[in-house]
């Protein structure tokens, strides 16, 4: 487990959709997928400079990504805002269920192993559907980026 102080400064925090990216001003990059911060790189030149440049990279990366994909990024902050980034990925691997499952019944599966206490508050059947459809978005607009030109 990294500690971000034992890094140096943080120079450009990126929020991906399952995993956050934090850039240092020592030449690491560290990753948190809700289990804590971890080493994810090291730069090959750990000047100042080319830290910042790998930062502003790395966050314009993030800034074209979403001009090009508004439906990914759309359901990136609604997922963001329902669940803490640890519990992320067990509601994105819910999503993909048949479209016959609405919300209700998905809150109802998710209410039967949604047990522990560090992970309050629940999405609601408002918010599971609302989910559901920005991730169906999602998944097309992605299909219709890999279609070739």
């Amino acid at each position: 487990m990294a500690k971000l102080s034992a890094h140096g400064e943080e120079l450009a925090r990126i929020n991906g959709l399952m995993v956050r990216y934090s850039v240092r001003s020592d030449g690491h990059i560290l990753q948190n997928t809700g289990a804590g911060w971890k080493l994810c790189t090291k730069l090959k030149d750990r000047s100042i400079l080319a830290c910042r440049e790998c930062a502003a990279g790395m966050l314009a990366r993030q800034y074209r990504l979403a001009e090009e994909r508004p439906a990914r990024e759309a359901y990136k902050i609604a997922l963001h805002g329902v669940a803490a980034l640890k519990y992320r990925w067990e509601i994105d691997s819910r999503l993909g269920a048949p479209a016959y499952i609405d919300g209700n019944e998905r809150a109802a599966d998710w209410s039967s192993t949604y047990k522990y206490a560090d992970r309050a508050p629940m999405p609601t059947a408002e918010e599971w559907d609302r989910l559901d459809r920005l991730y169906w978005a999602m998944k097309r607009e992605s299909a219709k980026l890999a279609q070739p030109a």
